[in-house]
């Protein structure tokens, strides 16, 4: 879902929020039905849309200046090094719920 770390419950609280909002008044997620897997990041393949919202938030990034959280400077970092927190055993509990019994997570 992101580089953010959904295990941490602000995160993760903000994540169902803006996921209840998108899906509106009529529609909503059964609790538990919300599954939070972290991606990858590489600045360079990204296009040229989505590279000028980055650098935006590049710049909102650098003018917190001292008040950057540990993850505001490692999204800072990611900027010049890729990074990749793809988990496939994170996808266990998917699996699980989907009620696929002999699934296992690679290590």
């Amino acid at each position: 879902m992101g580089l953010a770390q959904a295990q941490q419950q602000v995160v993760r609280a903000e994540i169902e929020r803006q996921v209840r909002r998108g899906l509106g008044p009529r529609q909503s997620i059964a609790p538990g039905w919300l599954f939070c897997l972290r991606g990858a990041f590489c600045f360079e393949k990204l296009g040229p849309v989505h590279k000028t919202m980055m650098r935006m938030m590049r710049r909102m990034l650098l003018k917190k200046g001292g008040g950057m959280t540990q993850d505001d400077r490692a999204l800072l970092a990611a900027f010049r090094t890729p990074v990749d927190f793809v988990d496939i055993s994170a996808l266990a509990p998917l699996v699980a719920a989907c009620g696929v019994p002999c699934w296992k997570a690679e290590k």
